[in-house]
């Protein structure tokens, strides 16, 4: 697995820079960069921000990075877990959050619009600067120029500080959306798990993936193939899903050989997939409730559909656990906290369904 070193000196690399450019951008000297690089420094979370935020990458994909080295070795460790898992759902539940914001959601209707409309100025004030400063570093400019930027950058910063704890005092629910706090596990637990739930996190990476099982009174952490193995495989599933029609000019003998053989495959694919991605918690997980965060390609496959890890009969775990799907876990929490799944529905519809999966199928005719 490449180290959080080599990803920051191959962006550094595909961009051309020298040590210094990224150096000054930190405010640190050449030297210790260039220890960060070979992996004898291991450099602080707000210097990783500050380079997903140069280099324009995930914040989160920088800072799982970070903590990875820990959590491989550290597995056992509760609060590392914790930890590692805070920073995946950083990004995550913010990018959901901002969507939230962009709909129609009235999620503003508690705060004052003349202090909105400052934060809103502050935020593109400070971006107009941060860009303008990225400008100046690139140049070689002088270090009085660069200086004086960072200082109305930072009194900016307080500002935009200030303003969001107000926001966060008289308006909470915009609050909560716009300028969401760190994901609290300890909360999570406490508000929204039950002895019976669990949640399931998953976050895939490009040399191995990591899956968080959270209960009620415990945080656990495990390590999952990588992103490329487990995405090939939900394809290889979607595909076989797929093959299901009947193709034209195909004889009804040949349709039923080939989906007898695409559901031996997808039987076993499904069973190697399973095990990839819950072998590890089968024996936690059984009878519980599941409470699903997925990532990448799971989000267009239903774990529900895979059998229960090594069961005998291949019993799918739709039959073995309920699974709800959640976009985040902050999300979630934060949709509880303010009463959004309090509303029953008025009334009950219980639907049943005979769906039809074959044009053979007599109520095609």
């Amino acid at each position: 697995m490449d180290s959080l070193g080599d990803t920051i000196q191959k962006l550094r690399e595909d961009k051309n820079l020298p040590l210094q450019i990224i150096a000054a951008f930190l405010d640190i000297e050449p030297e210790l960069l260039s220890k960060i690089e070979s992996g004898h420094q291991k450099p602080t979370r707000e210097q990783v921000v500050k380079l997903a935020e140069y280099f324009k990458v995930k914040e989160s994909d920088l800072l799982v990075t970070w903590l990875s080295y820990e959590l491989v070795y550290e597995l056992e460790d509760e609060d590392m877990g914790s930890k590692a898992l805070q920073v995946a759902e950083m990004s995550r539940a913010r990018m959901v959050l901002e969507n939230i914001s962009l709909s129609e959601t009235n999620y503003s209707k508690d705060a004052d619009p003349e202090t909105i409309e400052k934060e809103k100025n502050l935020r593109m004030r400070l971006n107009y600067k941060a860009d303008k400063l990225t400008d100046l570093l690139s140049a070689n400019t002088d270090k009085t120029e660069i200086n004086k930027f960072n200082n109305e950058i930072l009194e900016l910063e307080h500002e935009l500080e200030e303003i969001k704890g107000r926001l966060k005092q008289t308006s909470p629910l915009y609050s909560a959306i716009k300028n969401p706090a760190p994901f609290d596990v300890g909360a999570f637990q406490r508000d929204v798990l039950d002895e019976n739930s669990l949640l399931l996190e998953f976050s895939f990476g490009t040399d191995e993936s990591y899956l968080w099982l959270v209960g009620k009174n415990f945080v656990e952490s495990y390590t999952l193939p990588p992103r490329e193995q487990l995405e090939s495989r939900i394809e290889n599933l979607r595909k076989l899903l797929d093959s299901r029609g009947m193709l034209k000019d195909e004889s009804i003998e040949d349709y039923q050989a080939r989906i007898i053989a695409a559901e031996t495959e997808f039987e076993r694919e499904s069973q190697i997939f399973s095990r990839e991605l819950l072998g590890q918690v089968a024996d936690k997980i059984k009878d519980k409730r599941l409470i699903i965060v997925p990532d990448g390609k799971l989000h267009y496959f239903p774990i529900a559909a895979l059998p229960f890890p090594d069961s005998p009969d291949n019993t799918p775990i739709l039959l073995t656990n309920e699974t709800i799907y959640e976009p985040s876990a902050a999300t979630l929490a934060l949709l509880m906290r303010n009463g959004q799944k309090a509303f029953a529905a008025p009334k009950n519809l219980l639907v049943f369904s005979d769906p039809i999966f074959s044009v053979q199928d007599a109520r095609m005719k």
